[in-house]
């Protein structure tokens, strides 16, 4: 084998770069390995860390239970969702809290919801302020690693909100 000839695999290749090349070659399978590696694991890792829903949150039934609202003007209001299928659900107002300056009251349908794909509840939220105005507005709710996180156009008190104890 001459200076210009390097084995690759078991064959005799020309060689082309020079000893960059021979470094390049032995660590191309490392270079592969890596990125097989990190192509399996990615979006176990990056899922969990935007706080992408994990496979039991997905269940109807998991995001039945009370939740604490997560707002100061409404601190202390719990609502409970049930379901009415496997598909359909509704949160009552179950602890008034803070919530009472808008005019809820315990029992009162807050939410209306229909389970979409990929565990995302949609539906509509029976949405107050303090001078009397109500109105039905669409919400959109997903259990995110253990909390029900809801989406409103005009309200926050529904996001991240964590279960009542």
């Amino acid at each position: 084998m001459n200076k210009d000839t390097h084995i690759i695999d078991g064959l005799d290749t020309p060689s082309r770069g020079g000893p960059i090349r021979r470094i390049i070659g032995h660590s191309t399978s490392w270079a592969v390995a890596a990125v097989v590696g990190f192509a399996l694991l990615a979006p176990w890792t990056t899922s969990k860390a935007r706080g992408a829903p994990m496979a039991d949150d997905t269940r109807p039934q998991a995001i039945a239970g009370s939740w604490k609202a997560n707002c100061e003007n409404s601190k202390g209001m719990i609502l409970t969702v049930t379901l009415a299928s496997a598909t359909r659900a509704q949160a009552t107002v179950t602890n008034l809290g803070e919530a009472r300056q808008f005019g809820y009251h315990v029992g009162e349908e807050l939410m209306r919801l229909q389970l979409g794909s990929g565990g995302v509840w949609t539906g509509q939220l029976h949405w107050r302020n303090t001078a009397g105005v109500a109105r039905w507005q669409p919400i959109t709710l997903q259990l995110r690693n253990g909390k029900l996180d809801g989406q409103s156009a005009h309200e926050n008190c529904y996001e991240v909100m964590e279960r009542a104890r």
